[in-house]
């Protein structure tokens, strides 16, 4: 039991340690700006991704969830009328669950609009301050972080 209870423990606290030492990394070297100015063209004020093969991926995004939350809801209706699949009841709820409260109940409704950070295009286009990593924004609706395509 205490081997159990251990092995959970180290299988939290090295993901959650490696992502802490990074997000340290990111505010005291300001990577986000850094690689930010990689990314976004503020001449023109466009992504340069937009022509390159990334952007129908980014454009359909949402429809490889749509599939997989609706194979999941027909995997957890057809549990219950067939017994073969009676074993997909229990992981189709947990992609159904985690769906829902991932992305669209902590990233889109919770965190975004308070945490309020504007998008590279709103800073160039409306003259929006750039707002550090850890810092909330003023952005009221439609804020870049945190991201909810993740």
């Amino acid at each position: 039991m205490k081997f159990k209870i251990f092995k959970i423990f180290i299988d939290f606290s090295i993901p959650l340690g490696i992502l802490g030492i990074l997000s340290c990394a990111i505010l005291e070297f300001n990577l986000d700006q850094r690689i930010q100015k990689n990314i976004f063209d503020s001449f023109n004020g466009n992504f340069p991704y937009r022509h390159s093969f990334w952007y129908p991926l980014y454009n359909f995004a949402k429809i490889p969830t749509i599939i997989c939350v609706a194979l999941a809801g027909l995997a957890l209706l057809g549990g219950f009328f067939f017994k073969s699949i009676e074993f997909l009841r229990k992981p189709a709820i947990f992609a159904i669950l985690l769906i829902l409260i991932g992305p669209v109940l902590i990233v889109n409704i919770i965190c975004k609009d308070k945490l309020g950070r504007p998008r590279p295009s709103h800073i160039y286009e409306r003259g929006e301050s750039f707002v550090p990593l850890f810092k909330a924004g003023t952005v009221e609706r439609n804020s870049s972080f945190p991201s909810g395509h993740a």
